[in-house]
């Protein structure tokens, strides 16, 4: 079984602004303001040969900002475990987690304690993950080409981080590393 393992460690915002518009209503994607991005950690292993698949596991830093219960964060196209997802006090403290549900049409994730998350205090979330290497181009994905010099197909694995609308509004701007 071959695979390609990478491990990226960037700050980034977990707000990102935008909407929606279609005819008959407006869908808000923005995300709440309890919550402070700090840092996340991503570490990512690539299955190419056999799957076209990945999986892997973030933990994000954030510092809480307001009275809440509940984190919500973006996500789609992912495969959540939702009993292997974790949320810690700096002091390493597990908190219990309550429920962690989803919003598929804002593409939200909502992350339910069984307390309160105090404002000032930094918290780490969490989440394995899997997802498959679609060839959609979008997101995390898969493609292929003809090498002229064998002439055999090979295939590649592209992603496209670009700073988002959010990177340019001062109030979310945020460092990449």
């Amino acid at each position: 079984m071959k695979f390609v393992g990478f491990k990226m460690i960037f700050i980034v915002a977990l707000s990102l602004m935008g909407s929606v518009v279609n005819s008959e209503e407006t869908i808000d994607f923005k995300l709440p303001t309890n919550f402070k991005p700090v840092s996340y950690e991503l570490n990512v292993v690539t299955h190419l040969e056999d799957k076209f698949m990945f999986e892997g596991v973030v933990c994000i830093r954030m510092t809480c900002v307001g009275a809440t219960d509940t984190i919500v964060l973006h996500s789609a196209s992912l495969n959540i475990d939702t009993k292997s997802v974790v949320v810690a006090n700096c002091g390493e403290n597990v908190i219990q987690v309550s429920s962690v549900s989803f919003d598929p049409d804002k593409e939200l994730m909502h992350v339910k304690s069984t307390v309160n998350f105090k404002p000032c205090d930094e918290y780490v979330l969490t989440i394995p993950f899997t997802g498959n290497l679609t060839d959609d181009l979008v997101g995390y994905y898969r493609s292929s080409y003809v090498d002229k010099e064998s002439n055999q197909t090979r295939c590649v694995i592209i992603t496209i981080l670009i700073q988002c609308t959010a990177q340019v509004i001062k109030k979310y701007k945020k460092i990449f590393l």
